[in-house]
Protein backbone atom coordinates (compact mmCIF):
# COMPACT_ATOMS: atom_id res chain seq x y z
CA UNK A 1 0.00 0.00 0.00
CA UNK A 2 0.82 4.00 -0.59
CA UNK A 3 0.69 5.72 2.86
CA UNK A 4 0.57 9.43 2.98
CA UNK A 5 2.10 10.20 6.58
CA UNK A 6 1.10 13.75 7.03
CA UNK A 7 3.28 16.06 9.53
CA UNK A 8 1.26 18.79 11.02
CA UNK A 9 4.63 20.44 12.76
CA UNK A 10 5.05 23.13 14.72
CA UNK A 11 5.75 26.58 13.50
CA UNK A 12 9.55 27.24 13.63
CA UNK A 13 10.02 29.62 11.33
CA UNK A 14 9.68 30.24 7.57
CA UNK A 15 10.57 27.53 5.44
CA UNK A 16 12.17 25.33 8.05
CA UNK A 17 11.51 22.05 8.23
CA UNK A 18 12.44 19.43 11.00
CA UNK A 19 12.68 15.97 11.70
CA UNK A 20 10.49 13.93 13.53
CA UNK A 21 11.46 10.72 15.24
CA UNK A 22 7.77 9.09 15.68
CA UNK A 23 7.12 9.53 11.87
CA UNK A 24 10.21 8.15 10.51
CA UNK A 25 10.24 5.06 12.95
CA UNK A 26 6.23 4.39 11.54
CA UNK A 27 7.54 4.90 7.93
CA UNK A 28 10.28 2.58 8.51
CA UNK A 29 8.56 -0.07 9.74
CA UNK A 30 5.70 -0.15 7.09
CA UNK A 31 8.57 0.20 4.45
CA UNK A 32 10.18 -2.99 5.96
CA UNK A 33 6.72 -4.43 5.33
CA UNK A 34 6.78 -3.69 1.65
CA UNK A 35 4.53 -0.61 1.96
CA UNK A 36 5.68 2.82 0.03
CA UNK A 37 5.40 6.08 2.12
CA UNK A 38 5.65 9.45 1.74
CA UNK A 39 5.86 12.72 3.81
CA UNK A 40 3.69 15.87 3.51
CA UNK A 41 5.33 18.84 6.50
CA UNK A 42 2.12 21.56 7.05
CA UNK A 43 2.31 24.47 9.81
CA UNK A 44 -0.83 25.57 8.22
CA UNK A 45 -3.45 24.38 6.16
CA UNK A 46 -2.64 24.62 2.85
CA UNK A 47 -4.65 23.34 -0.09
CA UNK A 48 -2.20 23.67 -2.84
CA UNK A 49 0.24 21.38 -0.79
CA UNK A 50 -2.04 18.53 -0.06
CA UNK A 51 -3.15 18.70 -3.64
CA UNK A 52 0.32 18.21 -4.48
CA UNK A 53 0.76 15.65 -2.42
CA UNK A 54 -2.20 13.65 -3.59
CA UNK A 55 -1.88 14.08 -7.10
CA UNK A 56 1.93 12.99 -7.42
CA UNK A 57 1.52 10.22 -4.53
CA UNK A 58 -1.85 8.79 -4.58
CA UNK A 59 -1.95 7.52 -1.57
CA UNK A 60 -4.22 4.38 -0.32
CA UNK A 61 -4.59 5.45 3.22
CA UNK A 62 -3.60 8.97 5.20
CA UNK A 63 -2.00 9.29 8.28
CA UNK A 64 -1.81 12.64 10.21
CA UNK A 65 0.40 12.99 13.26
CA UNK A 66 0.46 16.22 15.76
CA UNK A 67 0.69 17.24 19.02
CA UNK A 68 -2.46 19.68 20.83
CA UNK A 69 -1.51 22.41 19.01
CA UNK A 70 -1.66 21.86 15.72
CA UNK A 71 -4.70 19.29 15.93
CA UNK A 72 -6.37 22.43 14.19
CA UNK A 73 -4.74 21.99 11.31
CA UNK A 74 -5.27 18.35 10.79
CA UNK A 75 -9.04 18.68 11.31
CA UNK A 76 -8.92 21.59 8.41
CA UNK A 77 -7.05 19.08 6.00
CA UNK A 78 -9.23 16.44 6.93
CA UNK A 79 -12.15 18.20 6.31
CA UNK A 80 -10.92 18.82 2.88
CA UNK A 81 -9.46 15.72 2.02
CA UNK A 82 -12.62 13.32 3.02
CA UNK A 83 -14.91 13.73 -0.35
CA UNK A 84 -11.32 12.14 -1.97
CA UNK A 85 -12.59 8.57 -0.65
CA UNK A 86 -9.23 8.31 0.53
CA UNK A 87 -8.88 6.68 4.74
CA UNK A 88 -7.61 8.80 6.67
CA UNK A 89 -6.48 7.99 10.44
CA UNK A 90 -4.75 9.96 13.50
CA UNK A 91 -1.64 8.97 15.45
CA UNK A 92 0.75 10.70 17.39
CA UNK A 93 0.18 12.82 20.78
CA UNK A 94 -3.47 13.71 20.58
CA UNK A 95 -4.53 11.07 19.83
CA UNK A 96 -3.08 9.60 22.43
CA UNK A 97 -3.93 11.92 25.03
CA UNK A 98 -7.35 13.11 23.71
CA UNK A 99 -8.70 10.15 21.55
CA UNK A 100 -12.34 11.16 21.82
CA UNK A 101 -11.63 14.53 20.12
CA UNK A 102 -9.60 13.09 17.64
CA UNK A 103 -12.34 9.94 16.57
CA UNK A 104 -14.79 12.84 16.47
CA UNK A 105 -12.58 14.72 13.66
CA UNK A 106 -14.64 15.12 10.60
CA UNK A 107 -13.23 12.46 7.61
CA UNK A 108 -11.45 10.49 10.18
CA UNK A 109 -12.30 6.35 10.13
CA UNK A 110 -9.72 5.70 12.88
CA UNK A 111 -6.79 7.02 15.12
CA UNK A 112 -4.16 4.94 16.77
CA UNK A 113 -3.76 5.47 20.48
CA UNK A 114 -0.18 5.03 22.32
CA UNK A 115 2.74 3.65 20.62
CA UNK A 116 2.04 2.71 16.70
CA UNK A 117 5.06 0.90 14.86
CA UNK A 118 3.28 -2.76 15.39
CA UNK A 119 -0.69 -1.06 15.70
CA UNK A 120 -0.16 0.66 12.33
CA UNK A 121 1.63 -1.98 10.46
CA UNK A 122 -1.11 -4.70 11.35
CA UNK A 123 -3.72 -2.07 10.21
CA UNK A 124 -2.18 -1.42 7.09
CA UNK A 125 -1.83 -4.83 6.31
CA UNK A 126 -5.84 -6.02 7.41
CA UNK A 127 -7.18 -3.15 5.40
CA UNK A 128 -4.70 -4.07 2.29
CA UNK A 129 -6.10 -7.66 2.15
CA UNK A 130 -9.79 -6.95 2.91
CA UNK A 131 -9.73 -8.46 6.72
CA UNK A 132 -11.37 -7.52 9.75
CA UNK A 133 -9.36 -4.52 11.23
CA UNK A 134 -11.82 -3.49 13.92
CA UNK A 135 -10.45 -5.44 16.79
CA UNK A 136 -6.68 -4.34 16.50
CA UNK A 137 -5.22 -3.16 19.95
CA UNK A 138 -4.23 0.64 20.54
CA UNK A 139 -7.03 1.48 17.59
CA UNK A 140 -10.35 3.24 18.05
CA UNK A 141 -12.39 3.33 14.74
CA UNK A 142 -15.87 4.84 13.81
CA UNK A 143 -19.04 2.08 12.84
CA UNK A 144 -22.13 2.67 11.87
CA UNK A 145 -22.48 6.18 14.32
CA UNK A 146 -20.74 4.32 17.12
CA UNK A 147 -16.99 4.29 18.26
CA UNK A 148 -15.23 0.52 18.83
CA UNK A 149 -12.83 1.69 21.41
CA UNK A 150 -9.85 -1.47 21.37
CA UNK A 151 -7.63 -1.84 24.45
CA UNK A 152 -3.95 -0.74 24.55
CA UNK A 153 -1.52 -3.56 23.41
CA UNK A 154 1.61 -3.72 25.68
CA UNK A 155 4.31 -1.46 25.23
CA UNK A 156 7.28 -2.42 22.65
CA UNK A 157 10.07 -3.93 25.53
CA UNK A 158 12.80 -4.78 22.70
CA UNK A 159 13.09 -1.67 21.13
CA UNK A 160 16.23 -3.55 18.83
CA UNK A 161 13.11 -4.78 17.00
CA UNK A 162 12.36 -1.49 15.25
CA UNK A 163 14.10 -0.62 12.28
CA UNK A 164 16.45 2.61 12.23
CA UNK A 165 14.23 5.90 11.98
CA UNK A 166 13.76 6.24 8.30
CA UNK A 167 15.30 9.33 7.48
CA UNK A 168 15.10 9.50 3.69
CA UNK A 169 11.35 10.67 4.37
CA UNK A 170 12.31 13.83 5.77
CA UNK A 171 15.26 14.34 3.07
CA UNK A 172 18.09 14.29 5.89
CA UNK A 173 20.81 15.57 3.92
CA UNK A 174 18.89 18.33 3.33
CA UNK A 175 18.04 18.98 6.63
CA UNK A 176 21.85 18.94 7.47
CA UNK A 177 22.85 21.30 5.19
CA UNK A 178 20.26 23.85 5.19
CA UNK A 179 19.06 23.76 8.56
CA UNK A 180 22.03 23.13 10.58
CA UNK A 181 20.89 21.06 13.30
CA UNK A 182 23.82 18.52 13.92
CA UNK A 183 22.85 14.47 13.73
CA UNK A 184 19.38 13.53 15.94
CA UNK A 185 19.32 10.38 17.47
CA UNK A 186 17.07 8.81 20.46
CA UNK A 187 18.67 5.92 22.90
CA UNK A 188 15.26 5.41 24.90
CA UNK A 189 11.76 5.68 25.56
CA UNK A 190 10.29 6.85 28.58
CA UNK A 191 10.62 9.32 31.60
CA UNK A 192 9.93 7.84 35.47
CA UNK A 193 8.91 10.89 36.96
CA UNK A 194 5.82 12.61 37.25
CA UNK A 195 6.40 16.31 37.02
CA UNK A 196 3.33 18.17 36.52
CA UNK A 197 4.18 20.86 34.01
CA UNK A 198 4.66 17.38 31.45
CA UNK A 199 2.56 14.65 29.55
CA UNK A 200 4.60 11.75 30.97
CA UNK A 201 2.54 11.31 34.02
CA UNK A 202 -0.43 10.96 31.69
CA UNK A 203 1.08 8.21 29.75
CA UNK A 204 2.68 6.59 32.94
CA UNK A 205 -1.01 5.94 33.75
CA UNK A 206 -2.13 5.52 30.42
CA UNK A 207 0.43 2.31 30.51
CA UNK A 208 0.26 1.07 33.89
CA UNK A 209 0.26 -2.61 33.85
CA UNK A 210 1.36 -2.63 30.01
CA UNK A 211 5.42 -3.27 30.63
CA UNK A 212 8.27 -1.59 31.55
CA UNK A 213 7.76 2.56 30.91
CA UNK A 214 11.69 3.75 30.61
CA UNK A 215 13.17 1.68 27.79
CA UNK A 216 16.75 1.51 26.42
CA UNK A 217 17.47 0.10 22.99
CA UNK A 218 21.01 -1.81 23.50
CA UNK A 219 24.32 0.02 23.09
CA UNK A 220 25.45 -1.58 20.13
CA UNK A 221 22.00 -0.52 18.17
CA UNK A 222 22.61 3.09 18.89
CA UNK A 223 25.93 2.93 17.68
CA UNK A 224 25.03 0.77 14.62
CA UNK A 225 22.82 3.92 14.10
CA UNK A 226 25.37 6.62 14.34
CA UNK A 227 27.50 4.81 11.91
CA UNK A 228 25.23 4.64 9.40
CA UNK A 229 23.74 7.87 9.64
CA UNK A 230 27.08 9.47 10.28
CA UNK A 231 28.70 7.46 7.45
CA UNK A 232 25.84 8.46 4.89
CA UNK A 233 24.91 12.22 5.83
CA UNK A 234 27.75 14.64 5.64
CA UNK A 235 27.59 18.02 7.61
CA UNK A 236 29.93 20.99 8.62
CA UNK A 237 27.65 20.87 11.59
CA UNK A 238 28.88 17.62 13.08
CA UNK A 239 27.53 16.92 16.31
CA UNK A 240 24.97 14.50 17.94
CA UNK A 241 22.30 15.24 19.93
CA UNK A 242 20.70 12.50 21.99
CA UNK A 243 16.72 13.58 22.37
CA UNK A 244 16.50 11.34 25.20
CA UNK A 245 14.27 12.95 27.84
CA UNK A 246 16.67 11.81 30.44
CA UNK A 247 20.00 9.87 28.52
CA UNK A 248 21.81 9.16 31.73
CA UNK A 249 18.92 7.74 33.73
CA UNK A 250 20.61 4.14 33.36
CA UNK A 251 23.70 4.17 34.93
CA UNK A 252 25.11 0.60 33.62
CA UNK A 253 23.89 1.56 30.01
CA UNK A 254 25.68 4.60 30.21
CA UNK A 255 28.97 3.36 31.08
CA UNK A 256 28.73 0.55 28.20
CA UNK A 257 27.89 3.46 26.08
CA UNK A 258 30.51 5.78 26.69
CA UNK A 259 33.31 3.30 27.06
CA UNK A 260 32.21 1.89 23.21
CA UNK A 261 31.24 5.24 21.96
CA UNK A 262 34.73 6.69 22.90
CA UNK A 263 36.35 3.96 20.72
CA UNK A 264 34.70 4.34 17.99
CA UNK A 265 33.45 8.31 17.58
CA UNK A 266 35.28 11.41 18.48
CA UNK A 267 31.83 13.52 17.09
CA UNK A 268 30.87 15.67 20.14
CA UNK A 269 27.23 14.98 21.64
CA UNK A 270 25.06 16.72 23.44
CA UNK A 271 22.21 15.03 26.11
CA UNK A 272 19.79 15.47 28.95
CA UNK A 273 20.84 15.20 32.61
CA UNK A 274 18.61 15.69 35.21
CA UNK A 275 20.27 17.35 38.14
CA UNK A 276 19.50 14.98 40.91
CA UNK A 277 21.22 12.21 39.25
CA UNK A 278 24.90 13.56 38.48
CA UNK A 279 28.11 12.16 40.23
CA UNK A 280 31.80 12.72 39.59
CA UNK A 281 31.63 9.36 37.79
CA UNK A 282 28.50 10.76 35.62
CA UNK A 283 30.65 13.41 34.47
CA UNK A 284 33.96 11.35 33.95
CA UNK A 285 32.25 9.27 31.65
CA UNK A 286 30.59 11.51 29.83
CA UNK A 287 33.94 14.29 29.35
CA UNK A 288 35.57 10.76 28.10
CA UNK A 289 33.24 9.70 25.55
CA UNK A 290 33.35 13.54 24.12
CA UNK A 291 30.37 14.89 25.68
CA UNK A 292 30.44 18.73 24.92
CA UNK A 293 27.12 20.04 26.08
CA UNK A 294 24.55 19.01 28.65
CA UNK A 295 20.97 20.65 29.06
CA UNK A 296 19.60 20.41 32.77
CA UNK A 297 15.88 21.87 33.95
CA UNK A 298 16.02 24.22 36.49
CA UNK A 299 12.58 25.09 36.07
CA UNK A 300 11.88 27.15 38.80
CA UNK A 301 14.35 29.23 41.24
CA UNK A 302 11.84 29.44 43.92
CA UNK A 303 11.46 25.49 45.38
CA UNK A 304 8.47 25.93 46.86
CA UNK A 305 6.86 26.47 43.06
CA UNK A 306 9.87 24.00 41.96
CA UNK A 307 8.68 21.23 44.17
CA UNK A 308 5.23 21.48 45.21
CA UNK A 309 3.70 23.17 42.24
CA UNK A 310 5.72 21.58 39.54
CA UNK A 311 6.65 18.09 41.66
CA UNK A 312 10.41 18.18 40.37
CA UNK A 313 11.56 17.34 43.95
CA UNK A 314 15.07 18.75 43.66
CA UNK A 315 16.79 21.35 46.10
CA UNK A 316 18.76 24.35 45.08
CA UNK A 317 21.57 22.81 46.91
CA UNK A 318 21.30 19.81 43.83
CA UNK A 319 21.10 22.01 40.98
CA UNK A 320 24.08 24.11 41.97
CA UNK A 321 26.58 20.75 42.67
CA UNK A 322 25.33 19.57 38.94
CA UNK A 323 25.93 22.33 37.09
CA UNK A 324 29.40 23.39 39.21
CA UNK A 325 30.16 19.74 38.25
CA UNK A 326 29.70 20.28 34.49
CA UNK A 327 32.19 23.53 34.67
CA UNK A 328 34.53 21.04 36.50
CA UNK A 329 34.67 18.57 33.34
CA UNK A 330 34.40 21.55 31.14
CA UNK A 331 31.36 20.32 29.61
CA UNK A 332 29.23 23.34 28.66
CA UNK A 333 25.88 23.59 30.72
CA UNK A 334 22.20 24.88 29.27
CA UNK A 335 19.71 25.46 32.17
CA UNK A 336 16.18 24.87 31.11
CA UNK A 337 13.72 27.80 33.39
CA UNK A 338 9.98 28.55 33.26
CA UNK A 339 8.27 31.77 34.81
CA UNK A 340 4.82 32.51 34.97
CA UNK A 341 3.85 29.17 36.89
CA UNK A 342 0.42 28.75 38.37
CA UNK A 343 1.09 30.48 42.02
CA UNK A 344 4.03 31.80 41.06
CA UNK A 345 4.52 35.47 42.24
CA UNK A 346 6.85 38.55 41.16
CA UNK A 347 9.29 37.58 44.01
CA UNK A 348 9.46 33.78 43.12
CA UNK A 349 10.55 35.09 39.39
CA UNK A 350 13.18 37.25 41.05
CA UNK A 351 14.38 34.42 42.91
CA UNK A 352 14.47 32.52 39.29
CA UNK A 353 16.56 35.12 37.98
CA UNK A 354 19.00 35.12 40.66
CA UNK A 355 19.83 31.51 40.58
CA UNK A 356 20.03 31.16 36.79
CA UNK A 357 22.81 34.13 37.70
CA UNK A 358 24.44 32.26 40.39
CA UNK A 359 25.04 29.60 38.06
CA UNK A 360 26.51 31.29 35.42
CA UNK A 361 25.67 28.71 32.37
CA UNK A 362 27.35 29.25 29.11
CA UNK A 363 23.44 28.80 27.58
CA UNK A 364 20.17 29.87 28.84
CA UNK A 365 16.76 28.43 28.13
CA UNK A 366 14.05 30.74 29.56
CA UNK A 367 10.38 30.26 28.53
CA UNK A 368 7.00 31.44 29.85
CA UNK A 369 4.88 28.44 31.14
CA UNK A 370 2.51 27.35 28.63
CA UNK A 371 -0.37 25.17 30.15
CA UNK A 372 -0.09 22.50 27.96
CA UNK A 373 -3.06 19.76 27.82
CA UNK A 374 -3.40 16.82 29.37
CA UNK A 375 -1.18 18.06 32.22
CA UNK A 376 -1.66 18.79 35.84
CA UNK A 377 -0.71 22.00 35.59
CA UNK A 378 -3.15 22.39 32.78
CA UNK A 379 -6.22 20.99 34.68
CA UNK A 380 -4.61 23.40 37.76
CA UNK A 381 -4.74 26.55 35.15
CA UNK A 382 -8.68 25.36 33.61
CA UNK A 383 -9.90 24.75 36.84
CA UNK A 384 -9.24 28.23 38.45
CA UNK A 385 -10.36 30.29 35.15
CA UNK A 386 -6.99 31.72 34.36
CA UNK A 387 -6.54 30.02 30.96
CA UNK A 388 -7.31 32.82 28.28
CA UNK A 389 -8.47 33.14 24.91
CA UNK A 390 -4.81 34.48 23.40
CA UNK A 391 -3.44 32.03 21.12
CA UNK A 392 -0.18 31.06 21.42
CA UNK A 393 1.97 28.46 18.92
CA UNK A 394 4.32 27.75 21.74
CA UNK A 395 6.74 28.03 24.77
CA UNK A 396 8.41 31.40 23.04
CA UNK A 397 4.79 32.87 22.84
CA UNK A 398 3.56 35.23 25.76
CA UNK A 399 2.04 34.22 28.55
CA UNK A 400 -1.64 33.24 28.60
CA UNK A 401 -2.68 32.99 32.01
CA UNK A 402 -4.39 35.46 33.61
CA UNK A 403 -3.79 34.75 37.46
CA UNK A 404 -3.62 36.87 40.27
CA UNK A 405 -0.40 36.38 41.44
CA UNK A 406 0.87 38.30 38.81
CA UNK A 407 -0.44 39.97 35.48
CA UNK A 408 0.53 38.55 32.31
CA UNK A 409 2.71 41.72 31.21
CA UNK A 410 4.52 41.40 34.29
CA UNK A 411 5.61 37.80 33.22
CA UNK A 412 6.51 39.15 29.57
CA UNK A 413 8.56 42.05 31.04
CA UNK A 414 10.62 39.43 33.12
CA UNK A 415 11.02 37.20 29.69
CA UNK A 416 12.76 40.45 28.02
CA UNK A 417 14.88 40.98 30.76
CA UNK A 418 15.83 37.39 31.30
CA UNK A 419 18.95 36.91 29.40
CA UNK A 420 20.67 40.25 29.87
CA UNK A 421 20.08 40.51 33.96
CA UNK A 422 21.89 36.50 34.17
CA UNK A 423 24.80 37.82 31.74
CA UNK A 424 25.03 41.12 32.89
CA UNK A 425 24.85 42.09 29.58
CA UNK A 426 25.39 46.30 29.14
CA UNK A 427 22.21 46.16 27.44
CA UNK A 428 20.11 45.80 30.85
CA UNK A 429 19.12 49.24 30.97
CA UNK A 430 17.63 49.58 27.52
CA UNK A 431 16.11 46.00 27.55
CA UNK A 432 14.21 47.45 31.18
CA UNK A 433 13.46 50.65 29.59
CA UNK A 434 11.94 48.74 26.46
CA UNK A 435 10.26 46.14 28.99
CA UNK A 436 9.13 48.80 30.74
CA UNK A 437 7.47 50.35 27.70
CA UNK A 438 6.09 47.21 26.93
CA UNK A 439 4.00 47.02 29.96
CA UNK A 440 2.48 50.43 28.99
CA UNK A 441 2.67 50.15 24.96
CA UNK A 442 3.29 47.06 23.23
CA UNK A 443 2.80 48.88 19.79
CA UNK A 444 5.72 51.18 20.55
CA UNK A 445 7.71 48.50 22.19
CA UNK A 446 7.76 46.69 19.02
CA UNK A 447 8.79 49.99 16.97
CA UNK A 448 11.62 50.37 19.59
CA UNK A 449 12.71 46.89 19.48
CA UNK A 450 12.99 46.67 15.83
CA UNK A 451 14.95 50.03 15.61
CA UNK A 452 17.08 48.82 18.26
CA UNK A 453 18.11 45.96 16.26
CA UNK A 454 18.81 47.61 12.50
CA UNK A 455 20.84 50.26 14.81
CA UNK A 456 22.92 47.74 16.63
CA UNK A 457 22.84 45.58 12.97
CA UNK A 458 24.09 48.72 11.58
CA UNK A 459 26.62 49.16 14.53
CA UNK A 460 28.06 45.72 14.06
CA UNK A 461 28.26 45.90 10.31
CA UNK A 462 30.26 49.45 10.79
CA UNK A 463 32.85 47.15 13.08
CA UNK A 464 33.17 44.83 10.38
CA UNK A 465 34.21 47.32 8.01
CA UNK A 466 37.02 48.48 10.15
Amino acid sequence: MKILLVFAQPSIGAGKRMFNFGIALVSAVLKREGHETSLLNLDVFDANAIDKSLNSFNPDLICFSCSTDQIEIVKESASYIKNKEIPMIIAGTHATVFPEDSINVDGIMGICVGEGEEAIVEFVDALEKGRDYSKIKNFWFKKDGSILRNDLGPLIQDLDSIPFADRELFDYQDLLTNHKDGYEFMASRGCAYKCTFCIYPKLQDLYEGKGKFVRYRSVDNVLKEIKEVTGKYKTDFKFITFHDDIFTYDRSWLREFCEKYSEEFDIPFRCNVRVDRVDEEMFQLLKKANCDQIWMGVESGDEYIRNKIMKKYVKDEQIIRAFSLAKKYGIKSMAFTMIGLPYETEEQIKKTLELNKKLDTEIRGVNVFRPYPGTELYDISRDNGWISDREVTGYGDPSILDQPSISARKINYYRDIFDPYVTGSKWLPLVRILARIRLRDESLYSFLRRTRYTLSTKARSISIAK
